[in-house]
Parts: structure tokens; C-alpha cells; sequence
């Protein structure tokens, strides 16, 4: 699979007080094309400004990012999803779903039809009316992460985009975020605190040590879709990733 991104040594730190905060210290991996990745590790580590870095919407101190083997920022080639959903409650499901095409000043025909056509695929259809006041909280991040896919962007990262729903919600949008991925053929990027998330949806896991982050380890997903719950092979995956984690967090 070609690398799409590559970060290299990407280390930052925040001014306090003392002096330096350092967050991510020299944190280096790739994207394949069309991959599905998803990152995890402690509590504050760093996960959240890494994906900031990537969207570039916060600096770095050092290191290179990488897109098609040619360093350059990554603005207009990713699209950013973050833990809250975003939505403008002023406007309606249909007009916060328009708002990339607005911004980017596309057609406006062609941007709605196309967003119309996306409602059903979101489990959307007929809620285009509502307001986000109106939407149950698996609608609302539904319709943030068809916002996302609007956006045509060759990369989404999403920070927790369902840590905040409840159990049985979350584990339909899992399965339906993963039949969405491999329909439009997208590369994602995903921060997750729930391993068994990471587990039933990537291909590829990346693990982040405790504050400065660095990247500990790496681990394939080679248990074929669709993956269960009760898997032998994944529960014990889960174990590992998990008696990792807890190390970093009691080394931290």
C-alpha cells in the first residue's frame, strides 16, 4: 500500500510558567493510502495536538510531514473531525452538511444534491430539516462525520468522534462508520481511548507512550472484517494493548 503521509520527528512543546511543556517528541509514522488507522495510548499524552498539528491548525516545533513523498503543510488535503460535534444550531441538518462546499465557494446546486444523496447513506433521510437541538446524539455525530466526508479531503482524522454516546449507539456507528470508510474509499486517521474500538475498525494500530508521546509501538489488525466482540484473537489483543497502555500510564 503507498504511503500517502509520512510524519517525521514531529515534536512539540507549550510555554508554562516553569519554562517548556514538552507534548510529542519526535513521533514518526505513515498512512496508507485508503488505510484505516487508528491511535492510542494514555490519558494526555498528546494525541488530541498531534491531530491538531496534522490539520494544521497548531504549529510545530520541529520534523517534517510528508504528503505523496513531498513535505508540505496539509492544509486542504485533510479534513478534521474533533471530539465535539460542531454543528452550527442555528442551522438546519441540510445547511451545516453545505457548509464545506460554502466555504470553498463550489456550486451550490451541485453541493446540495450531492449532500442529499448522502442523507439515506448516513441513515439521515428525512431529518434534513432539523436542527442539531432536534437530533438525538448519534444523528448529530452522523451528520458531523457526513460534514466530514463532504469536505473532500484525501484524509479525515477524527478525534473520538463516539467516545461521547452511550454503549448500544456507539456500537452501531462503529459498524456503520467502518461500512462507510470502505464504500467511499477514504483514509482515516483515528484517536481512540477504547482499545476494543481501535480493534474492530483498524487495520493498523499505533501506540503512544505517556507524555512527551512518542510512538511505542505499532501493531497490524489482521483479523478479517467483520470482526466480533467475543473473538478469541481480538480479545487477547485487547488484553495486550491494554497491560501496555497501563505501563506507560504507571511510567508516566
Amino acid at each position: 500500500m503507498n504511503a500517502l503521509l509520512q510524519v517525521s520527528g514531529i515534536t512539540k512543546s507549550f510555554p508554562i510558567p516553569a519554562g517548556q511543556l514538552p507534548v510529542l517528541t519526535k513521533v514518526s509514522f505513515s498512512l496508507g493510502e485508503g488505510s484505516f488507522t487508528s491511535v492510542v495510548g494514555p490519558s494526555g499524552c498528546g494525541k488530541t495536538t498531534m491531530m491538531k498539528v496534522l490539520a494544521g491548525i497548531m504549529p510545530f516545533d520541529s520534523g517534517a510531514i510528508y504528503f505523496h513523498d513531498r513535505a508540505n503543510s496539509l492544509r486542504g488535503k485533510v479534513a478534521y473531525m474533533p471530539q465535539s460535534d460542531t454543528l452550527l444550531p442555528w442551522r438546519s441538518a441540510l445547511a451545516n452538511a453545505l457548509l464545506p462546499s460554502e466555504i470553498e465557494h463550489r456550486p451550490r446546486e451541485a453541493a446540495i444534491t450531492e449532500a442529499k444523496g448522502l442523507f439515506s447513506r448516513f441513515g439521515l433521510s428525512g431529518f434534513e430539516r432539523l436542527f442539531p437541538s432536534e437530533m438525538s446524539g448519534g444523528m448529530k455525530q452522523r451528520l458531523a462525520l457526513m460534514r466530514t466526508f463532504l469536505s473532500h479531503r484525501d484524509i479525515l482524522l477524527l478525534d473520538e468522534p463516539l467516545g461521547a454516546l452511550d454503549a448500544l449507539t456507539r456500537a452501531h456507528l462503529q459498524d456503520w462508520l467502518l461500512s462507510v470508510w470502505r464504500e467511499m474509499e477514504k483514509t482515516i486517521l483515528l484517536v481512540t481511548h477504547d482499545v476494543e474500538e481501535a480493534l474492530l475498525l483498524s487495520d493498523r494500530i499505533i501506540l503512544f507512550s505517556a507524555r512527551p508521546a512518542q510512538v511505542r509501538a505499532e501493531f497490524a489488525v489482521n483479523i478479517p472484517h467483520p470482526r466480533i466482540r467475543s473473538d478469541p484473537s481480538l480479545m487477547q489483543q485487547k488484553e495486550d494493548l491494554l497491560q501496555l497502555i497501563y505501563a506507560e500510564e504507571r511510567n508516566g
